[in-house]
This record gives structure tokens, C-alpha cells and sequence, in this order.
């Protein structure tokens, strides 16, 4: 497709799902402002074969990811080893993490989208890099998402943990993108740490969190997490200015997993979408043990006897003020159900 043409395309699709949104209209998400601003279209740039081959995909690729990198064959080529010639736009949104709170469930969600196209590997991790015309990143990164076709479609970042990165980086990110918005999945320390030591058993998580805690290994997976990420929450809502972040708690996902995703669609401009999938969603920790129960529910795993001791440390109580004050609202953590909430 023609640039001029791609452009009245996109023009017309966000028009359409891109009215004055604020933050009243986020119900089960939570905008870090009070108004969407609305963005238009991001740039896009054409590049030919001349220009892809200088870039040195090879150490990018066996750097970050052990099978290498594949791409989508276009027509006329004979190897996916290197992205084909084409149009290539910068992302509207960018899913910055933290990892273990749903983001693998949300990249499978973005990629059942028609008209959105998702980095080709993940994570990709790049955005937050300083991009300059010396090392080429950002055209190596723009090729990361398959090129325009005959139907635009809107290049979505699924790069699942930028919020563990440096936090000097995360100022990067507008630099290189302004237009861009950012999701952040946040969940319960607690509950995420279930995950990160891949159990789903209570009482067995209670015992391990009990032998952590004295020993000070769970206090050093709180560290190594960067605590419950308010730094980088805080950050990315002051480099990307206000409207432009959303956060999504990862329990209200599960149990609302529809109306979440309208919500972030909305947000980032992005044409709606039915997902019109089953309500299973497989934990992580079930996935290494092979059985699939699923965990599509709003209640946490964690028993009730390892919340009430996590509830009192004191730098567990600091970071979920600090989060709480930032989404301004002091449920973020309690498994809030507004539909149980709303009825007689």
C-alpha cells in the first residue's frame, strides 16, 4: 500500500475508536491521568533491501533468543532469514511487564487481533535502548513487527519486562516513540512470587514463603524484582506525561478478562475486538507441572494465613502505598469484584 494511502486508512480506523476518553470510562483498569490524548497515526518509514541488509540481525538475534529469528516470508523472497522490504511503523503501544502477572495470556490476546501486529519475538526489549542513525536500532526494531499490508495494522510491543530494566532507561522510550502509550501489569507481590517459585499448592507455597522469609531469600527476590516496581510505574507515568499509562491488575484480569481488554484496546486507539476464546487461562506454574486447572478466577492462590503475615512487612506495606497512591485507589491489591459490588 502507498504511504498516502496507509495514512488516510489509519486515520480513518482510530478515528473512529479514538473519542475523548477519561479516566472515568476505565472501570476495570486504571488510567495514570485523566484524559487519553489522543495521539494519531505513528510514523512509519519504507525500507528496501539495501537498507535491511546492514544490520546485523545475527548478533541481536543468537544474542537474545537461542533458536534465532525467523520472519513471515513476503512474496518474492526465498529465505526468512532477514525481514523483507516494505513499509514498518513504530508501535502504539507498548506492554512494559512485570513478568508472572498475565503477560503471556495478553500477548496471546493481542495476537488474535486482525489489525494488530505483535513483535515476532518476545521479549524484545528494545525500546528503552537510545536509539542513534550510528547503530541502526531503530529501524532494526520497527522490523521486529511484520510490515504493512493491504489492511494497516497497528504494531503492538509485547515486551513482557522493561520494567526491570534500568530505571534511567525507561526515558528512552518517548524519545524514541512520542506517540507511544505504555500497559503495565501489576499483581500482589505475594502472588506473584507463588508463580516465580512454580507452585500452585497453598499450604506448599506457605511453607517455602515461611523457610524464605527466614532465611532472607524471599527478601532477595523482592530486591532482585526491583520491590513491587513504584519506581517504574512512577517513572514511566513522568517520561510519558499523564494519560498515556494504564495499568492493569493482574486478578481483575483473570476474573474480567473481556472487559480488561476492551479497556486497553480503547486506550491505545485500537479497533475493538471480540477475543471469543474459552475462559481458562493456564497458570504458569501448571504449565511446567503439566496439568491445566486453569486459574481464570479473581481469588488469589495464596492462603489467607501467608497474606496476613506478607501484610505486615513493613516494605511490603511502603511499595503498595506508594502503588496505591499512584492508580489512586486503595483496594489495587484486594481482589476487588465490581460486578459482586454493584449487585442488590
Amino acid at each position: 500500500m502507498a504511504r498516502a494511502a496507509l495514512l488516510v486508512a489509519w486515520a480513518a480506523t482510530t478515528a473512529a475508536t479514538n473519542g475523548t476518553l477519561t479516566r472515568q470510562d476505565f472501570r476495570y483498569t486504571y488510567l495514570l491521568g485523566d484524559v487519553v490524548p489522543f495521539e494519531g497515526k505513528p510514523r512509519c518509514v519504507a525500507y528496501d533491501a539495501a537498507a535491511l541488509a546492514k544490520l546485523d540481525y545475527d548478533q541481536v538475534c543468537l544474542r537474545k533468543y537461542s533458536t534465532g529469528c525467523t520472519w513471515p516470508k513476503l512474496p518474492g523472497q526465498t529465505s526468512a532469514k532477514l525481514p523483507g522490504p516494505g513499509m514498518y511503523c513504530d508501535p502504539v503501544l507498548i506492554q512494559t511487564g512485570c513478568k508472572h502477572c498475565a503477560t503471556n495470556s495478553m500477548y496471546n490476546y493481542f495476537k488474535t487481533h486482525p489489525q494488530i501486529a505483535v513483535n515476532l519475538k518476545k521479549p524484545l526489549k528494545l525500546a528503552h535502548l537510545e536509539f542513534t542513525a550510528a547503530n541502526r536500532l531503530r529501524t532494526l526494531y520497527r522490523t521486529f513487527f511484520k510490515p504493512q499490508g493491504a489492511t494497516p495494522t497497528f504494531p503492538v510491543d509485547v515486551s513482557e519486562n522493561v520494567l526491570m530494566e534500568p530505571l534511567a532507561t525507561l526515558r528512552n522510550i518517548p524519545i524514541n516513540f512520542p506517540k507511544v502509550k505504555a500497559l503495565v501489569h501489576l499483581r500482589k507481590p505475594l502472588d506473584r512470587d507463588m508463580s516465580l517459585v512454580y507452585t500452585t499448592e497453598p499450604e506448599v507455597y506457605h511453607g517455602i514463603f515461611l523457610k524464605d522469609l527466614k532465611s532472607g531469600d524471599f527478601k532477595k527476590r523482592w530486591d532482585r524484582e526491583a520491590h513491587c516496581y513504584a519506581d517504574h510505574v512512577e517513572e514511566l507515568r513522568r517520561v510519558l506525561g499523564p494519560g498515556k499509562v494504564l495499568v492493569a491488575e493482574t486478578q481483575r484480569l483473570f476474573w474480567h478478562r473481556d472487559e480488561v481488554f476492551d479497556e486497553i484496546l480503547k486506550f491505545a486507539g485500537l479497533p475493538p475486538f471480540s477475543l471469543k476464546l474459552p475462559k481458562v487461562v493456564s497458570c504458569k506454574a501448571e504449565r511446567y507441572k503439566g496439568t491445566y486447572a486453569g486459574c481464570y478466577s479473581g481469588a488469589s492462590r495464596v492462603a489467607a494465613k501467608t497474606h496476613a503475615i506478607f501484610d505486615k512487612l513493613p516494605y511490603a506495606k511502603k511499595c503498595r502505598r506508594r502503588l496505591e497512591l499512584l492508580v489512586r485507589d486503595k483496594t489495587l491489591f484486594d481482589h476487588y469484584d465490581p460486578d459482586a459490588a454493584a449487585a442488590p
